[in-house]
């Protein structure tokens, strides 16, 4: 979600008029009425009757109108803390992440290396499947974080990109619990279609991953889809409301399943991402990214990139093939 769309949307509950909030937002009423649909995706409810003359709020648009204009405040706010606290301006590195690592893997990997960073200032861009390979061929992006699973077959290298393991994320089968204490969904006696099943979108790879791992437990013929969404916190504010189980980032469910208001469902597998960052290699016919190659060298210097999978050693491992959405690299020896 993004703040502009929550201002188009308070634009448009002023005038009542699509073709008049477009005019005074300064793009074109289609550009104008994509970002509205794309806000209600985001909050998976209709937010606007179409059919009232003149225009009107759902209750669902009602609420969130409400809720607007401190949801934007508190960005603004959060954004001049930062630049505050920056002081000087630092060079930029844009790097753009699926929102599965933006929302917890990468924000927290970036605090625990900050000292490695040193002035750097990293501009994180969000994304949705699938990764946005063309902004580092066009220069729009300097670095894409990607990930695999564990079991999920190697492609052949590509020496286009150059790739540089960052650690793993870990993705929990949660549920609210029951009355009980014991988690509400996700126990059931093993019937057919018995367990409402929160998905990843098809596109984000994740959920492909999820139901082979559920299948490996003959668990797969038990669930039934009961809702699907790309966006990590839409899963996780589904999950704390009773509507079924999700696979959540461990970093992003932490406070939650901390004081019980979230619990992991026992007989369901966990899931183990490996995470990289992707960039172009070098090329003397670019022009030079002095930043990128300060980050890069972080990256090699960082003395932990995450535990190893399984209690495994951590010794150096040879180069071995990383996939994402059909980009392939070779990951280097730690």
């Amino acid at each position: 979600m993004q703040t502009d769309w929550l201002i188009d949307f308070m634009t448009l509950a002023q005038t009542r008029s699509f073709s008049r909030a477009a005019q005074l937002r300064r793009i074109t009423q289609p550009a104008f009425s994509r970002r509205i649909r794309a806000l209600e995706s985001w909050a998976m409810a209709t937010l606007v009757d179409r059919v009232a003359h003149p225009l009107q709020l759902t209750p669902a648009g009602q609420r969130l109108l409400a809720d607007a204009p401190a949801l934007t405040n508190r960005v603004r706010r959060t954004q001049a803390m930062l630049e505050a606290h920056i002081g000087e301006r630092r060079e930029e590195v844009r790097i753009a992440a699926p929102h599965l690592l933006a929302q917890g893997f990468l924000p927290a990997w970036i605090q625990e290396r900050e000292n490695l960073l040193g002035n750097l200032n990293v501009r994180l861009l969000a994304h949705g499947p699938p990764a946005d390979v063309a902004g580092l061929v066009q220069g729009d992006l300097d670095v894409l974080l990607t990930w695999r699973w564990a079991g999920s077959a190697p492609e052949p290298q590509d020496p286009r990109w150059e790739a540089w393991p960052l650690g793993q994320e870990r993705l929990l089968p949660c549920s609210r619990p029951g009355p009980d204490g014991l988690p509400l969904h996700g126990m059931a006696d093993g019937t057919a279609a018995s367990t409402p099943y929160l998905a990843h979108a098809p596109s984000t790879g994740i959920d492909t991953a999820i139901r082979q791992s559920l299948a490996t437990r003959g668990l797969e013929r038990t669930i039934r889809t009961a809702a699907t969404a790309d966006d990590c916190t839409v899963l996780k504010a589904l999950t704390q409301a009773g509507l079924g189980v999700a696979f959540l980032p461990a970093r992003c469910v932490q406070p939650e399943l901390d004081d019980g208001r979230l619990l992991p469902v026992p007989a369901w597998p966990q899931l183990t991402l490996d995470v990289a960052a992707l960039r172009l290699r070098p090329d003397p016919s670019r022009r030079c990214q002095p930043a990128v190659d300060r980050l890069w060298l972080a990256l090699k210097r960082s003395p932990q990139n995450g535990p190893p999978p399984n209690g495994a050693s951590s010794q150096k491992t040879p180069a071995r093939a990383f996939r994402n959405d059909g980009i392939s690299a070779t990951l280097l020896p730690g």
